[in-house]
C-alpha cells in the first residue's frame, strides 16, 4: 500500500553493485517471535560478508549461501548461529565443551529442547563433570539465546567488500521511539489541474528502525493550501501508513501534523507556486 518498501524490496535492491545494501529479516528481538525461537534470520546484501556483532563483542562472519541460490549475483546470508564467540566468555570450559554447548544452544534457539541423542547423552556428561543443574542450564538459555544477562541488548551489523567496511546497521532493545513524517517532495505547482504528493509515515525505534508490529492509530491535520485525500484518522500497518495531499487552486503554504497518543508528534511545511 502506498508503495511503502516491503522487506522484499531489499532482496531485488542487493542484486546490483552500484551502491552498497544491508538489510536483515528480523530485529533479533526474541519476544516477537513465537516461542522465543528465531528460526531463520536472513541478510540481504551485496557485501562480500558481514560480520555480526553483540555489544561489542564479534560474534561471527557470514558468507552469502551460494549452496541454496546458485543463479543469484549476490545471495542471502543466513544468520544461523547467534551465539558463535559469544560462548568463549565461560572459559570454566574447555574449547570443545563450549563448542558442543554452542550447539546445544543454537539448537534450542531455533528448535526447541528436542535435541538428537548424541547430543543430550554429550551435554548430560557435560553438566555431570562440571555439577550443573537445571538452573546453570536455564540460566545459559537465558544468557546466549534470550540475552537476559543484563546489558543492553545492542546487535551490530558490518557489511564488508574487499575487507573494507561499507555498510552497518545497529539492532536493540530501544526504550524511546517515535514517528517520521517523510514527504516525497515539499514543493507542488497549480499546473493546469491540481498536484498531488505522497506523505509516508513511518513508527520508528531510537535505531532509527521500523517496528513493523506498530498498528498505532495517528491523526492527520492540514492547514493552509492543500487538502488531504481521504480521512484524517488512519492506523499503521506493519508500522508505516501512506496519504495524499492536493492543491486546492491556491498558492500559499500548507501545514501538516501527524499526532498519535503517546507519540511526541511530527510536522512539515510544504510550499504551493
Amino acid at each position: 500500500m502506498y508503495r511503502i518498501p516491503k522487506l522484499a524490496s531489499a532482496l531485488y535492491a542487493s542484486q546490483q553493485d552500484e551502491s552498497p545494501i544491508l538489510e536483515i529479516s528480523s530485529d533479533l528481538h526474541i519476544g516477537a517471535v513465537p516461542a522465543h525461537m528465531l528460526d531463520n534470520v536472513w541478510v540481504f546484501t551485496n557485501c562480500d560478508e558481514v560480520v555480526l556483532w553483540y555489544g561489542g563483542v564479534e560474534v561471527k562472519t557470514f558468507l552469502p549461501d551460494r549452496r541454496r541460490f546458485p543463479h543469484l549475483p549476490h545471495p542471502p546470508m543466513l544468520l544461523d548461529d547467534l551465539i558463535g564467540a559469544r560462548i568463549d566468555a565461560l572459559d570454566q570450559f574447555t574449547p570443545g565443551e563450549r563448542t558442543l554447548l554452542r550447539e546445544v544452544l543454537v539448537i534450542a534457539a531455533r528448535k526447541g529442547f528436542e535435541f538428537p541423542l548424541p547430543k543430550k547423552i554429550a551435554l548430560g556428561m557435560l553438566m555431570k563433570r562440571h555439577h550443573l543443574g537445571w538452573e546453570d542450564a536455564v540460566d545459559l538459555y537465558g544468557r546466549f539465546v534470550l540475552c537476559w544477562d543484563g546489558s543492553p541488548q545492542r546487535w551490530s551489523l558490518k557489511g564488508m567488500i574487499a575487507d573494507k567496511e561499507v555498510a552497518s546497521l545497529e539492532l536493540g532493545n530501544a526504550h524511546k521511539t517515535e514517528l517520521s513524517l517523510v514527504p516525497d517532495r515539499n514543493c507542488l505547482e497549480l499546473g493546469d489541474t491540481y498536484d498531488v504528493v505522497r506523505c509516508v509515515v513511518h513508527h520508528k525505534n531510537s535505531f532509527g528502525r521500523i517496528l513493523r508490529l506498530s498498528h498505532a492509530p495517528v491523526n492527520i491535520r492540514v492547514d493552509g493550501v492543500l487538502d488531504l485525500i481521504g480521512p484524517c484518522d488512519v492506523a499503521l500497518d506493519g508500522g508505516s501508513v501512506g496519504f495524499y495531499l492536493r492543491t486546492k487552486g491556491e498558492t500559499g503554504s500548507a501545514r501538516v501534523v501527524v499526532a498519535s497518543p503517546y507519540l511526541e508528534k511530527v510536522e512539515t511545511i510544504f510550499t504551493v507556486d
